[in-house]
């Protein structure tokens, strides 16, 4: 591709459907990008065209004075090379700015990613934890339970097989299990166990039958009926209470 790219349009900057330019430049698809109010970079065109033998990148730049001008991105990679840790060179989406490592994933991910409108990829700040941790406000919705069981699970990535590119979901890589650990934990101690833990080979036929094994040996507790222990003065006088007030919700405060 020469150094130069020449496109006479008025006004200027361009409308969204002069950026194509498909008369002039039909061996050209052109894209947009423009910084994010918020940070980063928000994609403000994406051609149509997939098929063109070249694709230009532009930047466009607005000044304090409401001036604005194209700046030709040459490598895309080295804009968004914020967005990821270390420095090899990955493959970047034009349609999302997603950086992908290797270019197998990348041209999958395509597939699927140009059917859709330009996309904004929004990373969480790590030094905020209201946005970079997942919490349970809902307390008022839990439910104390007698025993559950904690598992973890060991696997690796493999490349997903039969990428169909006429449908819209495409499994890029996939999780094959290599091991399991799993804890029966119990507010009661007398009834926790230790933690089963087992890699090799069929591993979630392991995991179900030791699920279901343990399924039956909770069940077998459960069923064990004991009297309740005896209501302390507090809880006595608080259980009164609250009979009272469902007696005469006249009388309730």
């Amino acid at each position: 591709m020469k150094s130069r790219l020449t496109l006479q349009v008025s006004p200027f900057p361009w409308p969204s459907k002069t950026y194509q330019n498909s008369r002039e430049n039909p061996s050209i698809s052109v894209s947009v990008i423009c910084l994010c109010d918020q940070g980063g970079f928000v994609l403000l065109h994406v051609s149509k065209e997939r098929d063109r033998p070249k694709h230009v990148n532009l930047f466009l730049i607005e000044g304090e004075d409401k001036s604005k001008h194209y700046v030709w991105v040459k490598n895309l990679f080295r804009l968004v090379r914020g967005r990821i840790n270390g420095h090899c060179a990955v493959f970047v989406c034009n349609h999302c700015l997603h950086p992908f490592r290797t270019k197998d994933v990348h041209d999958r991910h395509v597939l699927n990613c140009q059917r859709h409108a330009p996309q904004d990829v929004k990373y969480t700040n790590p030094e905020n934890p209201k946005e970079c941790t997942l919490e349970f406000h809902n307390k008022a919705a839990r439910f104390r339970l007698p025993f559950y069981l904690v598992c973890d699970f060991e696997s690796f990535l493999t490349p997903g097989e039969d990428v169909d590119a006429v449908k819209a979901t495409n499994i890029i890589d996939e999780h094959r299990v290599c091991g399991f650990a799993c804890h029966r934990v119990s507010q009661y101690p007398e009834y926790q166990s230790e933690p089963l833990v087992y890699s090799g080979p069929g591993v979630m036929d392991k995991f179900y039958h030791h699920v279901m094994r343990e399924s039956e040996v909770i069940s077998g507790i459960l069923a064990n009926d004991r009297d309740m222990s005896a209501l302390t003065t507090r809880t006595r006088q608080y259980v009164q209470s609250a009979v009272g007030r469902l007696a005469n919700p006249s009388e309730a405060p």
